[in-house]
């Protein structure tokens, strides 16, 4: 047995040196090794002529629930053993179950493939929406073709494809070209070539054939193959140097598969009547010949208009075989045209040599591919993989990278200035949701879409606003074709656009195809004009965050509009300090280890911890995690939703009081040294005469914790005594709302502070968390200004920040439907909080505490906490020095055992804290009695935001503590980090 089994070894050694001696397709770029040569002959030997012919068929199918489609498929792959199925619409388990059972039905296995040109969502729903070809070209960065490439490579590895009809090599040097305009690289032919070469890397390297298109060049021509055939009358000597040099450095880089286009070209082919795709000149003579190509060659789609001017559907694919072709695109008449094939090879007006060329290339790609080992394809966690992290990164960076300015008059961009009106006005067939979302991060927009009635209006609306946007998303695209109705359109829109232009400051936001800005007209309309190229929530992210300096315009024009923007136009600003949108990757973490917080949160929802929550996460100034998790109540009829407020309670410390201390400190309004009785005098006979603000707000100075107020108010059944405190009706004497329908004696505030100001000190002088230097802080900086402190942070902050969710008082400024309640009162109120303070002092001040009665969501709470991280800068302006942050946040008594910065929390010392022990001790930040927490750490710039109703419907309820759900969240995110170099 062992000398029978070394003899066949021996043989296949010899069979295989034989074979490599013989095999003339060594140079192919098809050609992998002598295995492969062994696998095509041993097919090949044992194939009859139907089979074949058959392997020249590349078929549609559709994952959509087409049952006619999938019946014709598999009668064509059973009967007519057709070598190749192109999938189209539908999505990708269908796809992938189809996949596996046509495949079982193939005696040879199927090539299959897909138009992915900017990824598989071309074609199939639940997958990401990949750059467009001109969006990759914007960034000038060779690399990211190769990035973007080998995404749709894995995308296609993953579906079971083994071939994408991409890139398009075409050079667009025609504006009105209506079939591929984005789809190319741009109308520079180098560029072209670099970035098609560089598409061709990643998918040879990730073993997927790559096929150019559209040979010898679409990118010169008004009309649209689909629908006719196309004219390209440029000279021989302009198609060789601008249309063919891609192509031939492709071929040059071992191209493994070309398509050829339907175009009438006079230079080339003489015949109007023949297009390119089945025209000898063209495919044999030029491409097989002269530019001794000895790849796979494709036709262009064999039903489009552009080829069936030529004849009947058999004399079509008959003509495109005789003119080159290895492979025919969805070719009609497959039965008649195999008829018609074999006649052909009997009447020897084509040779057997000539079909087995075509067929031994077919099956040489097969083999390139891995069908030589074909295996069953997984549906298990398929739409998982095709929205991967990686994905994500690389749509996030590209598109961030392609964002381009093109004229930016007097500088207006970035918009610095928050606080005056802005408008975004948009026109098209998107609303921009995304888009206006994103804007009302960075301030109060008024949104408004223009319709066929509604013009006038908002022109009224507007027009004491200075400021305007307006967002454009391509609407000429569904007119291209109808000169009259695009024309129309056009002129409307320059009509609107110059009415809502007059006497106001105009930013153009084009989210479309670059080409369509000529078509608006006089540009002195505009002061800027911003281009996204291609409308995705990503790019509505990036284009928001450009207009605003969260991002720095980094792209460049692949392409000319007209003589004033050529191509290579592009002007930048530097970003200043706003947040904006990244993925986890791109800022040095890892997206499933960041998924465990929604396993955190999730479980501690079942555990009744809390009903819902909010969790933001930044990093580098970038927000990388932002979710929204359970209900506002345990009833579950409301989820909650990111724009939602909570009562931040603790918060408030540092979100109001402790910013407006600062600020005061700095302008030499306060001394954090001097005696408390410099600034109330009439604290100069009390025990707290000599005590400083720096050591009431770093909790060293023997107050006591809190003081119960509002129990002297109850009467002798533990409720709001209405006889004498309270009513439920607002009147002169009775105007401090505690809570719905229920008004307190409004010289009871005078009790208050009195009963503060006389309070006992502690024996001891130690650390001791207090909410009393809040009154105090309340008083002193409400008598020096003058204003309440709900104005004062306005002023200072919440306004020039563009904060639009960061309030006292929410109901106010929102609906309830917007606001999370926090308890069911039981003690005091006896009513459901709903946005009325949860804290009774606060309550009892009017709503409006040094220590609590903020409201806010969790970005607005971030853009506070990411200001200090930045050393007080933030949008371009500057709200504190950088020695005064640093003065506040650092730790001011650890000698003394008390790790508390002024108003700032900070890691603990030893023991317990308020934070994970994975931060660093320039950390600082707070947490809240509702159920709430922010944190900064400058060492691993990461901004932290929980917020919570943990005390709904009970604030006995401690489980959040009890279980450390806010730090085990904040050692999730450390331990995503991602410290390899």
């Amino acid at each position: 047995m062992k000398r029978i089994k070394f003899s066949y070894i021996f043989l296949l050694l010899i069979l295989s040196f034989a074979s490599i001696a013989q095999d003339k397709n060594y140079n192919s770029p098809l050609y992998v090794n002598s295995q492969q040569t062994i696998w095509v002959d041993s097919i090949m030997k044992e194939m009859n002529i139907d089979e074949k012919i058959g392997q020249l068929f590349a078929i549609d199918a559709f994952s959509n629930n087409n049952s006619d489609n999938q019946k014709q498929v598999e009668q064509l792959i059973k009967k007519y053993y057709v070598g190749s199925v192109i999938f189209f619409k539908g999505n990708p388990v269908s796809q992938v179950k189809l996949t596996n059972r046509y495949q079982s039905l193939s005696k040879i296995p199927l090539l299959i493939a897909m138009d992915a040109e900017w990824g598989v969502s071309m074609r199939l729903s639940n997958t990401q929406k990949l750059p467009m070809q001109m969006v990759i070209a914007a960034t000038k960065k060779v690399e990211n073709s190769y990035y973007v490439s080998e995404i749709i490579a894995e995308e296609c590895k993953r579906l079971g494809v083994q071939m994408s009809y991409s890139p398009v090599a075409d050079v667009n040097i025609n504006p009105l070209n209506p079939i591929i305009g984005r789809r190319s690289f741009g109308e520079d032919k180098n560029l072209v070539a670099e970035f098609s070469i560089s598409a061709l890397d990643a998918y040879r390297n990730n073993g997927v054939l790559a096929c150019a298109k559209h040979f010898p060049g679409h990118g010169d021509t008004w009309q649209d193959s689909h629908k006719t055939l196309p004219n390209v009358n440029a000279s021989l000597n302009r198609i060789k140097d601008v249309e063919l040099f891609p192509f031939k450095k492709l071929i040059g880089s071992k191209l493994p598969a070309i398509m050829v286009a339907h175009l009438n070209i006079p230079a080339l082919e003489p015949n109007n009547k023949l297009p390119s795709s089945l025209s000898p000149l063209v495919i044999d003579s030029l491409l097989r010949k002269k530019m001794n190509y000895k790849g796979l060659v494709l036709s262009d789609a064999l039903n489009m208009e552009g080829a069936q001017s030529f004849g009947t559907n058999v004399e079509i694919n008959i003509q495109a075989f005789k003119a080159g072709n290895d492979m025919l695109l969805y070719p009609f008449d497959i039965p008649k045209t195999v008829i018609a094939l074999k006649k052909e090879l009997k009447e020897r007006k084509i040779s057997y040599d000539r079909l087995d060329q075509s067929v031994r290339k077919i099956l040489m790609a097969k083999y390139w591919a891995g069908l030589g080992n074909y295996e069953k394809i997984e549906t298990r966690n398929l739409i998982k993989d095709l929205n991967s992290d990686k994905t994500l990164s690389i749509i996030s960076k590209v598109t961030k990278e392609s964002i381009t300015l093109i004229k930016n008059k007097n500088e207006v961009l970035p918009l610095i200035d928050v606080e005056t009106p802005i408008a975004n006005i948009v026109f098209g067939n998107d609303k921009f949701s995304e888009l206006s979302m994103r804007l009302n991060d960075y301030g109060d927009i008024d949104n408004y879409r223009v319709n066929s009635s509604n013009f006038s209006a908002i022109k009224k609306k507007i027009d004491k606003i200075s400021r305007i946007i307006i967002s454009v998303d391509n609407p000429f695209y569904k007119y291209r074709n109808n000169k009259r109705k695009f024309k129309a359109l056009v002129d409307e829109m320059q009509k609107q656009i110059k009415l809502l232009s007059k006497n106001k400051t105009v930013i153009l936001n084009f989210i479309g195809n670059p080409y369509i800005l000529e078509e608006f007209g006089d540009d002195d309309n505009f002061a800027a004009i911003l281009i996204s190229y291609k409308n995705t929530n990503v790019s509505q992210q990036f284009a928001a965050a450009t207009i605003f300096g969260a991002n720095s315009p980094k792209g460049t024009l692949p392409i000319t509009i007209n003589d004033k923007y050529k191509i290579g136009t592009s002007l930048h600003f530097n970003e200043i300090g706003r947040f904006s949108y990244s993925t986890p990757e791109l800022q040095g973490m890892n997206s499933e280890k960041l998924r465990m917080i929604d396993t955190i949160v999730n479980n501690a929802i079942i555990d009744t911890v809390m009903p819902g929550a909010q969790v933001l996460v930044a990093r580098n100034g970038k927000i990388i995690y932002n979710k929204s998790f359970g209900y506002k109540t345990y009833k579950k009829n409301s989820k909650v939703e990111n724009k939602n407020l909570y009562d931040v309670a603790s918060l408030t410390k540092i979100l109001a009081s402790t910013p407006i201390v600062m600020k005061m400190v700095e302008n030499e309004k306060l001394n954090l040294d001097a005696p408390i009785k410099t600034y109330l005098p009439e604290l100069d006979t009390t025990s707290k005469a000599e005590i400083t603000l720096r050591e009431m707000m770093a909790h060293y100075a023997r107050l006591q914790p809190n003081i119960p107020f509002y129990k002297k108010t109850l009467n002798e059944n533990s409720k709001p005594d209405k006889k004498k405190y309270y009513r439920f009706n607002y009147d002169s004497k009775h105007n401090i709302k505690v809570a719905e329908n229920l008004y307190l004696r409004n010289d009871i505030i005078d009790s208050i502070y009195y009963e503060v100001e006389h309070s006992q000190l502690r024996d001891t002088l130690e650390y001791k968390y207090s909410d009393l230097p809040y009154f105090f802080i309340k008083k002193i900086v409400e008598k020096k200004q003058r204003k309440s402190l709900e104005k004062i942070v306005d002023q200072w902050f919440y306004n020039p920040l563009g904060l639009q969710r960061i309030t006292y008082k929410p109901k106010n400024k929102f609906s309830i439907k917007e606001i999370i309640p926090s308890e069911v009162d039981t003690y005091f109120r006896q009513k459901i909080l709903l946005g009325d303070v949860n804290d009774a002092g606060a309550a009892m001040l009017g709503g409006v505490g040094g220590h609590a009665g903020i409201f806010a969501n969790s970005y607005n709470v971030a853009v506070i906490m990411q200001m200090f991280l930045q050393k007080g800068y933030y949008g371009g302006t500057r709200y504190f020095l950088p020695s005064t942050v640093n003065e506040f946040t650092k730790c001011q008594y650890c000698d003394k055992s008390n790790r508390r910065g002024i108003g700032f929390d900070k890691p603990q010392l030893e023991g317990d804290g308020p934070a994970c022990d994975c931060v660093s001790f320039l950390s600082f930040g707070h947490s809240g009695y509702t159920g709430t927490m922010a944190w900064a750490d400058p060492d691993e710039q990461i901004v932290y935001v929980f917020l919570s109703n943990r005390t709904f419907p009970l604030s006995t309820n401690n489980k959040l503590v009890e279980q450390n759900i806010r730090t085990n969240i904040q050692s999730v995110i450390y331990n995503s980090i991602n410290h390899a170099k």
